[in-house]
């Protein structure tokens, strides 16, 4: 909003955008290969995705009147979804990367999916998940967990406050973030306990 204002009021235009596109091999086909989710201990990942169905209800459907029930649907692949590709924690790769996802303690996806005993693996709306990474190297692999812990990712948590610093910094002076924003995030990884 603020680099909407100084566009509008002072012809300072926006910083490009990060949006994921196809030609910059950011965007992929859903899937379970496709998408390189890791496999995580406890998590049955099965690539499944929100589907897009276009459905005929008729030429008069505008007007409020559905004159083909049921309906049917229109083309026989739908509409194609794109999904953004992510790195080897299953974390997003396109798009701004907030310094807790440039400086990760887990895997943050824009899904969740369905426990045991209720409609298991299937979507449980997109409200998002966190994954945490294990605390040590030792308890990674006990659990069999492919991503690197937090005492592998980081010699301390003051590496860890440095690390979250620069990636906000980065973000305010390339102005996808303000800087009352980055301060708050600095503050918060500094309380943060990583083991």
């Amino acid at each position: 909003m603020v680099a909407m204002d100084l566009w509008v009021t002072k012809g300072i235009e926006p910083p490009p955008s990060q949006y994921p596109k196809v030609q910059d091999g950011m965007l992929v086909r859903p899937g379970k290969g496709a998408a390189n989710f890791p496999k995580l201990p406890g998590m049955n990942f099965t690539g499944l995705y929100n589907r897009q169905l276009f459905l005929d209800y008729g030429p008069q459907i505008l007007r409020g009147k559905m004159t083909i029930h049921p309906a049917r649907p229109i083309g026989s692949n739908g509409y194609v979804i794109l999904l953004p590709k992510i790195d080897i924690d299953g974390n997003d790769l396109a798009g701004i990367r907030l310094p807790a996802v440039q400086v990760p303690i887990g895997t943050y996806t824009g899904w969740n999916l369905r426990p045991s005993g209720l409609a298991e693996g299937e979507l449980a709306g997109l409200l998002g998940s966190f994954i945490p990474f294990a605390k040590t190297k030792a308890a990674r692999r006990k659990s069999g967990d492919p991503r690197l812990s937090l005492e592998e990712r980081y010699k301390s948590r003051d590496d860890y406050v440095r690390r979250i610093s620069c990636a906000a910094r980065a973000l305010v002076e390339a102005r996808y973030l303000l800087p009352e924003d980055a301060g708050r995030m600095i503050a918060e990884a500094k309380e943060r306990r990583l083991t």
